[in-house]
């Protein structure tokens, strides 16, 4: 038993360098224990076995004596090198666009893009590089975005998602006094005739319309007071809204004197306040006085101011001349309201002829007609004369005007 008992051999496993005792203890490996399970089901994993090494058991040969760097385990790194969407390569799975993992087993997505208001996406598929389409259902239109998303590695659809705006809003017939309504997006605009505005063409801003305003008159006459008659404009208002007409001479007619006046006439539409007016003036006149020659030698002294209505001008001598025997310097010269010169259509004129009696009265002589002392002289001399002549009264009624700085005189 002992002999057999030396005979037998135990084993036991370790992983070391081959000891010199080897082969003097009859050292020998076992048969490689099964592999293990794989690290991994799929991508590539490992696994391993080992074995088991005989030694005698003696006291001569102990564990250490069978120690060995022959190999007492193995390991395989290629198990189950599987790649469901790719290809294995250097120990690890190659996974093609749109698939990733280990195993690239899970597919890239973007998920669903959501539902889309008033309209629909065509496409179920969300996996990388589908596509879908956005539609909008009828009377709206796509806006805001694009109509095609793709779906991206980063699992992001591409572009902007839009929105169904509603491009039908004139479908209400929003727009008012024969407006003419524009679709747009979630909108609509009216576009008004010239007679109403605002957002539906509701506010009446039509005035008055105006036909046959009178134009200006001039009237010559020589009466202090002139009957004139004209035809009265017509007002209308194309939207058919009531008016109201007032004029400051109701009877389209009057018996003015001489003078400026305004006819005016005004129509007011009290629906929206608005006005039209139609204003021409009149002109009552004398009849105008033909030119005045200057005397010969002398100076033609007339008012400059309101000549429409009279002229009064008196008669000056030059130097070593007089008026005839016939005349006097006292003489006034007057046009008026039928335009024609009194006493005479000519002045009296200043002739060489001396005469003693008529030198005295310096006021009415002038030694240079252009020296401005000389005219000046003329000038306050006629003013004199008018004021406190029987024509005074052009004097009176134009007070502001009244003054030598109006007073014009005339050289031959």
């Amino acid at each position: 038993m002992i002999t057999i008992f030396l005979l037998l051999s135990v084993f036991y496993t370790f992983e070391a360098p081959r000891a010199p005792t080897w082969d003097a203890c009859h050292c020998r490996w076992a048969t490689w224990d099964a592999w293990s399970e794989c690290s991994a089901s799929c991508g590539g994993g490992y696994r391993y076995r080992s074995r088991k090494v005989w030694a005698r058991d003696v006291p001569e040969c102990p564990f250490k004596a069978c120690a060995s760097s022959d190999m007492g385990s193995d390991y395989d790194y290629s198990c189950n090198a599987i790649c469901y969407h790719g290809s294995y390569s250097g120990g690890s799975c190659r996974c093609p666009a749109g698939w990733y993992g280990n195993c690239c087993n899970n597919q890239i997505t973007c998920g669903n893009p959501g539902s889309l208001r008033h309209g629909y996406v065509e496409g179920s598929s969300y996996t990388y590089n589908s596509v879908v389409i956005y539609h909008c259902d009828n009377f709206y239109n796509l806006t805001g975005g694009t109509r095609n998303s793709r779906c991206q590695l980063n699992t992001l659809w591409t572009g902007v998602k839009p929105r169904c705006a509603f491009a039908n809003s004139c479908q209400s017939n929003p727009c008012q006094n024969n407006g003419t309504c524009l679709n747009g997006l979630d909108r609509y605009s009216c576009e008004c005739t010239r007679s109403f505005t605002g957002i539906n063409c509701e506010v009446d801003i039509q005035a008055p319309e105006l036909k046959g305003c009178p134009k200006n008159m001039t009237k010559f006459s020589s009466e202090a007071m002139t009957f004139l008659n004209w035809t009265a404009p017509t007002f209308t208002d194309p939207v058919g809204k009531p008016i109201q007409i007032s004029t400051n001479y109701p009877r389209d007619s009057y018996t003015f004197p001489w003078g400026d006046f305004d006819v005016q006439y005004v129509a007011l539409k009290p629906s929206n306040g608005m006005r039209t007016s139609c204003v021409f003036s009149l002109k009552i006149r004398p009849h105008p006085c033909k030119t005045l020659e200057n005397p010969s030698n002398g100076a033609k002294v007339c008012n400059g101011w309101k000549t429409d209505y009279g002229e009064f001008c008196l008669a000056f001598c030059g130097p070593e001349y007089s008026l005839d025997i016939t005349s006097s310097y006292l003489q006034w010269y007057v046009c008026g309201a039928r335009g024609r010169w009194a006493p005479h259509e000519a002045m009296s004129n200043c002739t060489g002829t001396f005469i003693k009696d008529k030198t005295n009265d310096a006021r009415f002589r002038f030694t240079n007609c252009s020296a401005p002392d000389q005219v000046e002289k003329m000038q306050e001399t006629y003013l004199t004369m008018l004021q406190t002549s029987p024509y005074g009264y052009f004097c009176t009624k134009f007070e502001d005007l009244c003054h030598k700085d109006n007073v014009i005189v005339s050289c031959e």
